[in-house]
């Protein structure tokens, strides 16, 4: 599949959401937005992995109240980030319990206006996952499509049995008006 490069990532980031909101039929505010949009910037650059999700929200509640924020919100933007965009199934159960506690306590021990984004974060999770699995989806079926048609043209012109194979393979199976006729 080829790599299309994007010189903003920030830019790409927020056009998709704001499509995938569109598709969903959510309703997001800007700074609900913005933080998907930084969360997958971040989360697209990310390159360890970390420690267990059970783990990491454990080690942010030993921490002392005043410093607890930014590791929830980690938590909860880790937990949004692998449940929604990466869509680990295996873990969704636990991600979907982690994700929403971490925002409400970051809520709770929030000082300042992101408290009321992280209370909104916690109870729209589910909506939340939904957005960025679309995202992720559209992206993907987006080249797969263009890859798809690719192949679908060069079959017609060439008949090519290659290109029928790996059409077939994707579980597209063309038809031929002209050996019909």
């Amino acid at each position: 599949m080829p790599v299309t490069p994007v010189h903003d990532l920030r830019q790409f980031f927020a056009t998709a959401i704001e499509q995938a909101v569109t598709r969903c039929g959510v309703s997001l505010d800007d700074a609900i937005r913005g933080h998907l949009t930084s969360l997958l910037v971040t989360g697209s650059s990310r390159t360890a992995i970390g420690d267990s999700i059970v783990v990491e929200l454990d080690r942010a509640l030993t921490l002392a109240p005043e410093l607890q924020l930014s590791p929830l919100v980690a938590v909860g933007d880790r937990a949004l980030f692998l449940s929604g965009f990466v869509g680990r199934q295996s873990d969704e159960a636990v991600l979907h319990r982690c994700g929403p506690f971490a925002y409400a306590r970051a809520a709770s021990i929030s000082r300042d206006d992101t408290s009321a984004l992280y209370q909104s974060m916690a109870q729209r999770f589910t909506a939340l996952t939904h957005v960025l699995t679309e995202v992720a989806v559209a992206q993907s079926l987006g080249a797969a499509t263009r890859d798809l048609v690719r192949m679908y043209d060069a079959w017609k012109r060439s008949k090519s049995p290659s290109a029928l194979d790996a059409m077939t393979r994707e579980g597209v199976f063309p038809h031929d008006d002209e050996a019909e006729a």
